[in-house]
């Protein structure tokens, strides 16, 4: 039975590091055989490379490969990073844990599997001694896990909606969501939202799209006694810019949603999250329910208040602003909102439109056996799954047919007045021409 391994120390030999050199610049992938050791093949490893005696010169996201000899696996190697400055052994050994040293000091002169808690204290260190390579390798840290663990489980719930929120906001801009796993928690106090421990990657003043009323309507209604922290995404000429602004504390917020304007499109899509419970099936299987309460009625008034304001506008007879669907607001039901900083795919869930929403509490197959209303899986009869649903608001086939400044500002002020987290991502596309619409399943 395989335990758990999450690092590894490659002391590469001196008649392999020319030859792995030139297979990270040619193919950005190396592989090299090691002694067994027992991992599961398909969960990630962080490989700390040593090319130079003495010294932790690159890391890479390593995955263990097929047999590759007597008594050897393949270590397969990718993203594989030079660090800005070698360190040392003995620094690492330094700044580690007494309690752990003895034990990653056998690991960095022999070679081979770091325990999950050396490794976190190791990277830990080496945050340390290196902060700027915190976005690679943020997701292995000790301390990330130990203040996870402290945390409460309604703090946990807050986070993991926040991390859905952005998680989502990246994919619909084609951007690659791994920044959501590079999370370390406050070097002291307290976080107010997700996106405070997103260790994203710099981006020049010139290239960011400006966080003022001007780009994004409402945010110009934010008081002082609101929390808000932003970040900057990019790919090529895209530019995503994250806000996420609340009043309350992590443990006493009620929910997420996500507002993402689509500037190519001039499109905004909002999305407010809820979670299912589990509940007795047919025969042993337990099935996910969600029940419509009195807090969604009101949120459905305000959607519907702001939906009335919007549907007053005619809209422009242009091929810009055809839509499949002009409502902007949907739900998205989840089976599991449990938090896993590891995990950079969104929640499984479906999509569900405000219009279809209000059709389905009505219709005879939600009602329950006691005059209440259930929505599950078995019965919402359609939904749109991830996949689907990033790919019809990155394509501006669904959304809000026109840029209204008063349709969002009412709408940031009415979210932040419930007590909840709002997410608002701003996507920004200089490149001629515009997402083609191309579904898969998943």
């Amino acid at each position: 039975m395989s335990v758990s391994a999450d690092g590894y120390v490659l002391r590469v030999p001196v008649g392999r590091r020319e030859t792995l050199i030139e297979g990270i610049a040619k193919y950005g992938t190396i592989s090299e055989p090691v002694p067994e050791f027992d991992h599961s093949r398909g969960t990630p490893i962080l490989v700390l490379l040593s090319f130079s005696d003495g010294e932790i010169t690159h890391v890479a996201d390593g995955l263990k490969g097929r047999r590759g000899g007597t008594e050897q696996h393949l270590l397969k190697m990718s993203n594989v990073d030079a660090l800005p400055r070698p360190i040392t052994f003995a620094s690492l050994v330094e700044n580690a844990p007494a309690n752990v040293q003895a034990h990653l000091r056998d690991r960095l002169s022999q070679g081979g599997v770091l325990a999950p808690r050396s490794l976190g204290v190791t990277v830990d260190a080496l945050l340390q001694l290196e902060p700027s390579i915190a976005q690679r390798i943020a997701r292995y840290s000790e301390r990330r896990a130990s203040y996870v663990a402290g945390l409460t489980s309604h703090t946990q719930t807050s986070l993991a909606l926040q991390k859905e929120s952005l998680n989502a906001a990246l994919r619909i801009a084609g951007i690659n969501p791994d920044a959501v796993v590079n999370w370390l928690p406050p070097g002291s106090g307290t976080i107010a939202s997700y996106i405070d421990g997103i260790q994203a990657p710099p981006v020049r003043e010139d290239l960011m799209v400006i966080a003022d009323a001007e780009v994004f309507p409402g945010l110009d209604l934010i008081e002082r006694d609101v929390r808000t922290a932003t970040k900057v995404f990019s790919k090529g000429k895209t530019r995503l810019r994250v806000t996420m602004a609340n009043r309350q504390p992590l443990e006493e917020q009620t929910g997420a949603d996500l507002i993402y304007f689509n500037e190519t499109h001039n499109s905004f899509v909002m999305v407010q999250y809820k979670a299912m419970r589990a509940q007795a099936g047919q025969g042993p299987a337990r099935i996910h329910v969600y029940r419509p309460d009195d807090q969604l009625a009101e949120e459905i008034a305000r959607m519907e208040e702001i939906n009335d304001v919007i549907s007053r506008i005619p809209p422009a007879n242009t091929m810009a602003e055809y839509r499949l669907n002009s409502d902007p607001f949907y739900l998205k039901l989840c089976p599991n909102t449990s938090l896993n900083l590891d995990d950079k795919s969104l929640f499984p869930g479906m999509y569900l439109p405000l219009g279809y929403w209000k059709l389905l509490i009505e219709d005879s197959s939600t009602l329950g056996p006691r005059g209440g209303r259930v929505v599950g899986f078995e019965n919402v009869s359609r939904k749109l799954n991830n996949t689907e649903f990033v790919q019809l608001v990155a394509s501006g086939f669904v959304g809000s047919r026109v840029y209204q400044s008063e349709f969002i500002r009412a709408l940031v002020g009415k979210v932040l007045a419930q007590g909840k987290s709002i997410t608002l991502a701003v996507h920004s596309d200089n490149e001629e021409g515009r997402p083609e619409l191309a579904l898969d399943c998943d």
